[in-house]
């Protein structure tokens, strides 16, 4: 009898793995829909904000942050 009960429970627990997994596939097909609308969003609006305000040719673009080698000779501890 304990022996059906077992094999019972198993049936019962692996159902409700299926169902939660299923549940979970679902969510994340869902939010990796919305990922790429909202980056295409994303890029639409950005091209509709430089063609109405372009950046102007004589500014030059910011400068990339400097980067400095420091050999780990000089790093103290």
């Amino acid at each position: 009898m304990l022996l059906w009960m077992l094999a019972g429970t198993g049936w019962v627990l692996a159902l409700v793995a299926i169902v939660l997994a299923r549940r979970l596939a679902s969510r994340v097909a869902d939010l990796t829909a919305m990922h790429w609308e909202l980056k295409y969003a994303h890029s639409e609006l950005k091209t509709r904000v430089v063609a109405i305000a372009p950046r102007p040719e004589d500014t030059p673009p910011p400068p990339a942050p400097a980067t400095h080698f420091v050999p780990l000779s000089q790093v103290k501890r």
